[in-house]
């Protein structure tokens, strides 16, 4: 899908969203990357929906807050992205309140509670299904609707646990099987890390 070369040449006309309608799942905390590209996207004019799975009150606190603070039109909507019927019903709403869909943020996350050796099964399959399944979910849900308009943008978002040891988030776990060998003294070594041998 081409997209025509801007005609302006201020660069805040540039950078602006206004006149565009954008989706930012996984922003209803009072901080993190999704509730972050929603501000952001707000303050440069876009409408914003943003999505929750369990914390209601914050998701439409933060909704309300892009509309008072910026001027635009936000609303919440629950969603479990590890459904792929549920995001289907995201999208089809959000077309219905809004007309359109011009940029999808798929940004829903969740990180292991446990290390691997202490978590259960159920544990980790909810993660997959919510950071990959819930990825492919919101890519392919909206990707219909950009196909059909025959423009639209899919962003996918990511935390720095994937590439570094975030201690002591869990992810810490996985950089360790990745990367065997990290400095003995570094804060992730305690009295209670297991060693196993090679």
């Amino acid at each position: 899908m081409p997209v025509s070369v801007p005609q302006s040449t201020s660069l805040k006309e540039l950078l602006s969203l206004k006149g565009k309608v954008v989706v930012v799942t996984g922003a209803s905390g009072p901080t993190g990357i999704g509730t972050e590209a929603a501000r952001g996207c707000a303050e440069m004019g876009a409408d914003v929906a943003i999505t929750y799975s369990s914390r209601k009150e914050g998701g439409e606190a933060n909704a309300k807050e892009l509309s008072e603070k910026y001027g635009v039109k936000s609303s919440a909507y629950k969603c479990n992205v590890s459904d792929y019927a549920d995001v289907e019903k995201l999208v089809a709403a959000v077309i219905k309140d809004y007309g359109k869909i011009d940029v999808f943020i798929a940004n829903a996350g969740k990180t292991a509670d446990n290390g691997i050796l202490d978590s259960t099964v159920e544990q980790w399959e909810e993660v997959i299904t919510t950071d990959l399944n819930g990825t492919f979910n919101c890519a392919r849900a909206v990707g219909l609707h950009f196909r059909e308009r025959g423009s639209g943008s899919l962003i996918i978002t990511a935390s720095m646990s994937g590439h570094i040891a975030n201690f002591p988030q869990e992810q810490v776990i996985i950089f360790l099987l990745l990367n065997p060998s990290p400095c003995p003294t570094s804060p992730l070594f305690s009295s209670s890390t297991k060693h196993f041998p090679n």
